[in-house]
């Protein structure tokens, strides 16, 4: 019995200590430079789903047709209204005293039909204009996510979204016709025959550079005339100038739908935005939308979902995840981190592991765990 209550006073004694600190902590106590904010996410937050030249999402469809598995079977359709709402809810940061404000820009607010090609929706960037505007001068910094799991349906629709490699780029195989002026020819050694070509095929798909391009063509249109003279051919390389590689380049069309609605954002926003993160927790996308079936697309082989294979679908969608992040921030490096002078990376979610021993075979064991869910 004594020992309960010197067990109790200790315990009320390091409450009283605790609450003590928490009310000393300040601004002082972190460096100067520490950001304190908030976030929130497209979906949860802006409501006015059906407003605004808006087109669904993956979450639209799902809390739609499966409202069972959202606890009080609410939607994203009014949310908290942020949309309407945006000025007052800037107004309680500052009068809270945040420094920033992270939130995600909604894709199909923006791209309605997901891509470029189907028209960008010139009312959603004009809130979002609105809403950057609206924090720099209440004196919060503005940090956007690109991706907050809201994928258009669109996209889900014509590919299946991040289950297929045409997120990141559409691959095709394309004809290039390739028109040779009478002074480009391919000289037959030894024949002393000019051939002319009229056209060949070369394979264009992926992101592939010129100069890939134009040994393609120059190895096909050798390997066509040695076939055709069986002689050893000498190909000039005049015959490849600079006004067919810009034209070739132009024929392929590729189509890269996440790195251009991120390209999208950075051309609307970056002179303000300088703080840009591409993916919100991408493992939680993969593992609850494709492994569980408990969010939005709501795919698995587990837990009665309608379609999906829980053991195939998250790797893929993880790889696809990886794939769409880098594309994303190349294209901000390379053409317009050093003109808008921000920073861009991803938001990652972890468990923290530690080796049960300091055995080998337990530290590599912590490091496997930890790379399934922080090594992105």
């Amino acid at each position: 019995m004594r020992q309960n209550k010197k067990g109790f006073i200790s315990l009320i004694m390091f409450l009283v200590v605790l609450v003590e600190l928490v009310d000393s902590l300040n601004r002082s106590n972190f460096p100067d430079h520490f950001l304190f904010g908030t976030a929130s996410s497209s979906y949860q937050y802006e409501g006015a789903a059906n407003e605004g030249g808006r087109g669904p999402s993956i979450w639209d469809t799902f809390t739609q047709r499966y409202p069972e598995k959202i606890k009080d079977q609410s939607s994203g359709v009014l949310a908290v209204d942020s949309y309407h709402r945006y000025k007052e809810d800037v107004g309680i940061m500052k009068d809270i005293g945040f420094d920033a404000y992270r939130f995600s820009i909604s894709w199909s607010r923006v791209l309605p039909g997901g891509n470029l090609k189907r028209g960008v929706n010139r009312e959603g960037i004009t809130y979002y204009n609105n809403l950057i505007n609206q924090l720099l001068a209440n004196g919060l910094k503005p940090f956007v996510t690109l991706f907050h799991w809201d994928l258009p349906q669109a996209l889900e629709d014509e590919y299946g979204g991040f289950l297929s490699p045409n997120i990141v780029a559409e691959r095709r195989a394309l004809r290039v016709v390739v028109k040779l002026d009478p002074e480009n020819v391919i000289d037959i050694v030894g024949i002393g025959v000019d051939v002319a070509i009229e056209e060949v095929e070369v394979d264009a798909s992926g992101r592939r550079s010129a100069e890939e391009l134009h040994h393609d063509l120059m190895l096909k249109l050798k390997r066509r005339n040695e076939k055709m003279e069986k002689k050893t051919v000498k190909v000039k390389k005049k015959i490849m100038n600079v006004r067919v590689i810009r034209d070739m380049m132009e024929i392929r069309e590729e189509r890269k739908d996440f790195a251009d609605y991120a390209e999208l954002c950075y051309r609307e926003f970056g002179d303000r935005v300088k703080h840009w993160i591409t993916l919100n927790e991408p493992l939680t996308y993969t593992t609850n939308g494709y492994g569980y079936g408990i969010f939005a697309p709501g795919r698995c082989s587990i837990n009665n979902c309608a379609l999906g294979n829980s053991t195939t679908e998250p790797y893929l969608v993880t790889h696809h995840q990886i794939l769409a992040h880098a594309a994303a921030a190349r294209v901000y490096m390379d053409n317009y981190q050093s003109s808008q002078k921000g920073q861009i990376g991803i938001s990652l979610n972890s468990a923290w592991v530690i080796p049960l021993s300091q055995s080998k075979a337990d530290k590599d064991a912590a490091s496997r765990a930890l790379a399934f869910s922080y090594d992105w």
